[in-house]
């Protein structure tokens, strides 16, 4: 009995025709001559028209565009009479107010069973929200050439090498520059090529920097050679910087390579110059302190004596400094050594005192230290007594009572 029951109560709640009306596509028959013979409500709703408007009344084509029709001539009959189906066609289905409706068609044809063709059913999908999209996905891929376009124009502009790589590092663009540079006649490139452009010692060294900065999103800038011609290196300093999007996701690499050679070659001429000005420097300084110990161990006043001490003192100094200037290439590449010695702050501060008070009339310099101590300390002594010179220098220099000492001005 509940067997009974069941079926006749799913067999009320399953109306067929009642799906077919209100389904949430269109449907559609037409004969071989394209009379519409049947229509659903879903697809009346959507073209604005009466049932007795079109049953029997209109074709196929009268619902189609006039390029519609010679598709549907030339591909969509000849396609339903051999395979019997037609399948996601895009045609452009006309409303009764002349409104267009872009609209996804499917066909079957029902034959008998003589394979004579007696009609076509149709299935209807409303495409318009994605023509919407095709179309703004069309404009925006417009705007991005264009923008693609007027980026590598104004990057032929630039006398700088300028390129782009994906978020992996893979450089996929370089402006004219980098052909004009490398007297490269064709524009096509790869990483290989761009590798083999650098200077061989560089290579291996600039591939991990640039690997790890891409694997950690951080800027780029690094010095290094590249070879114009097989004879020839050039420095130059490569930057890149990483764009994100919305997400914070890195998508892009925007770099430029610029020639720094003329610059680099200036500091090497530079360093050279201090490195022979400080070898000739040598000589007469050796000569004042040999004096300086020929005049010490002479039988002198003893006010004398102590201003040749005081004068050997600041001969040291300034083999000091000489010897600073020949360490310039060391100072630059951050590889300064530092000598390390115990001795005494409270002495060291009182013979730089001693030092400036020889040359520096207009100040007093005073130290207070009550109880006497030594403060020993373990440092680079010489490194320790130009610091406090400086500081010494800077006070009376920038003084009020400096004003009037011609030795500052």
């Amino acid at each position: 009995m509940a067997q009974e029951v069941d079926a006749i109560l799913l067999s009320s709640l399953i109306d067929i025709e009642e799906l077919y009306e209100y389904a949430p596509c269109g449907y559609f028959s037409f004969l071989p001559d394209g009379t519409i013979i049947k229509i659903n409500n879903t697809l009346l709703g959507w073209l604005a028209y009466q049932r007795n408007d079109v049953v029997n009344l209109k074709k196929i084509t009268d619902l189609i565009l006039k390029g519609n029709r010679i598709h549907y001539e030339m591909f969509f009959r000849p396609m339903i009479n051999v395979s019997g189906t037609v399948k996601e066609l895009n045609y452009d289905l006309i409303k009764s107010n002349g409104e267009i409706l872009p609209a996804l068609i499917n066909a079957n044809a029902i034959k008998d069973e003589n394979n004579n063709l007696l009609a076509i059913n149709v299935s209807v999908y409303d495409i318009t929200d994605r023509k919407k999209y095709e179309q703004e996905l069309l404009f925006a891929r417009k705007n991005a050439d264009a923008e693609k376009k007027r980026f590598e124009a104004l990057t032929h502009l630039i006398p700088e090498i300028v390129f782009t790589a994906d978020s992996t590092g893979n450089i996929d663009y370089v402006n004219k520059r980098f052909f004009e540079y490398f007297k490269l006649s064709s524009e096509k490139f790869d990483s290989k090529l761009i590798i083999s452009k650098l200077n061989p010692p560089d290579k291996i060294r600039t591939v991990k920097t640039w690997l790890a900065n891409i694997a950690s999103g951080q800027n780029i800038e690094l010095e290094l050679c590249l070879c114009p011609q097989t004879d020839k290196r050039e420095w130059h300093l490569v930057r890149a910087i990483p764009y994100k999007n919305s997400d914070g996701i890195i998508t892009k690499w925007f770099g430029s390579c610029s020639n720094i050679n003329t610059h680099v070659e200036a500091l090497q001429r530079k360093d050279e110059f201090i490195n022979i000005a400080s070898h000739e420097l040598k000589t007469p300084i050796t000569s004042i302190k040999a004096y300086l110990q020929i005049l010490e161990m002479s039988d002198i006043p003893p006010t004398y004596k102590s201003y040749v001490e005081k004068a050997s003192s600041n001969v040291k100094n300034l083999q000091f400094l000489i010897s600073n200037l020949l360490d310039v290439t060391i100072i630059n590449s951050g590889q300064l050594q530092l000598n390390y010695s115990d001795f005494s702050l409270t002495k060291l501060a009182h013979e730089c005192m001693e030092q400036i008070n020889v040359s520096v009339h207009t100040h007093t310099i005073t130290i207070e230290n009550p109880a006497n101590e030594l403060f020993n300390i373990a440092a680079d002594k010489e490194r320790i007594r130009e610091v406090i010179i400086n500081l010494l220098n800077n006070a009376i220099k920038y003084s009020p009572e400096a004003e009037d000492d011609s030795f500052w001005k």
